[in-house]
């Protein structure tokens, strides 16, 4: 059967039951009308599967086919809540997702820090990069002997001596 008399077919036997239904006709006479329009969703479902079948996902046609399928049936009365019963299924896929976005930011964070801050360098190292996280550790003993500044006096004029100090301002001198 082709698409189009399955569409039509689908069309007349959901107009009956709706015309039925509003003639207040009786119960057995809407389920059989009922069972017509489901054989013949099925028959279109089946013809547009088959022709999305032969077509490349992601053309026209295909994206005209796929609209073409009919919508799923929806549950009534006891199967309602026969689907609502497994609410714990539906707070541990909640949680699921919840976590998955957790990783997922945590993720996005870890890479824009390293994206920010370039890559992790030691000192014996450093000459690899033109920038990156620089981490300063001593790697051996230095045999420096370091002079306070309080120690300073004139009889080291003329020597080398090593001091450790912070610079306060530094400001460029005019000439």
């Amino acid at each position: 059967m082709s698409i189009e008399a399955a569409e039509a077919a689908v069309a007349s036997s959901g107009q009956r039951v709706r015309d039925l239904k509003a003639e207040g006709a009786d119960k057995e006479a809407v389920e059989a009308a009922v069972a017509e329009l489901q054989a013949a969703k099925a028959t279109l479902t089946a013809s547009v599967e088959a022709a999305l079948a032969s077509c490349a996902e992601g053309t026209p046609e295909y994206d005209v086919l796929k609209a073409k399928l009919p919508a799923a049936a929806k549950p009534k009365g006891k199967e309602k809540k026969k689907d609502d019963a497994p609410q714990n299924d539906r707070a541990a896929a909640k949680a699921a997702r919840a976590a998955q976005r957790g990783a997922k930011a945590e993720a996005k964070a870890a890479t824009k820090d390293e994206a920010v801050l370039g890559p992790n360098l030691s000192q014996a190292e450093m000459d690899s990069a033109e920038f990156g996280n620089l981490f300063i550790q001593s790697t051996h003993a230095a045999t420096r002997a370091w002079t306070g500044v309080k120690e300073l006096v004139p009889s080291l004029a003329g020597q080398q001596v090593w001091v450790r100090a912070r610079v306060a301002t530094s400001r460029k001198q005019g000439k």
